[in-house]
């Protein structure tokens, strides 16, 4: 079965099949050369531990990282001619990123508290939440370095092998931080 763009339907969600069996970009973009990522909307960032990474929006569209980065927010790329010049959330990212030789987590961690929305009490009934959880994944070590609730002071680590060595299960984020809401 071939979808409107010619590739091939896959049977279950492509993502899924990428990250349990492609190690880099470049094994990603094989399977989305041959299948369609099927989604209806939205966007998925793959990146790996080489530095490679590129956007995958609905419609199959991919966008390959060009330089030492690449950032999403709540648009799609491909329509935004200039890149994210109407997103300022998109252009301070991209601005603090482009002047440095590589992206460290403590960059990470501060373009996020940078753009995150910082919870306002401004009385219990109009309470403002704020980011709940803002993650750096670092693909080199493979560890997530968790920030709740705009605490970006005292990061949870999580080791990625370690939780994959645990077997096939869902997990809810909240478990694995302290003082969690109760819905993320």
């Amino acid at each position: 079965n071939a979808n409107p763009n010619g590739k091939e339907a896959f049977d279950g969600f492509v993502a899924d099949h990428i990250l349990r069996t492609c190690a880099t970009v470049k094994e990603a973009r094989v399977v989305l050369d041959r299948f369609s990522v099927g989604l209806p909307q939205g966007q998925l960032l793959f990146g790996d531990r080489t530095g490679d990474s590129m956007v995958v929006e609905a419609g199959d569209v991919i966008i390959s990282k060009k330089g030492n980065h690449q950032v999403i927010t709540n648009f799609k790329i491909s329509q935004m001619p200039n890149g994210g010049d109407k997103c300022a959330r998109f252009k301070k990212v991209d601005t603090m990123f482009s002047g440095a030789e590589s992206v460290s987590i403590d960059m990470a961690r501060d373009a996020l508290q940078a753009v995150g929305l910082k919870p306002s009490p401004d009385g219990l009934e109009k309470r403002i939440p704020g980011t709940q959880y803002s993650i750096v994944f670092d693909l080199t070590h493979l560890e997530l370095h968790v920030y709740r609730s705009f605490d970006f002071e005292r990061p949870i680590r999580m080791d990625v092998r370690k939780e994959l060595s645990r077997g096939a299960r869902a997990v809810r984020l909240a478990d694995f931080v302290p003082d969690a809401p109760t819905n993320p």
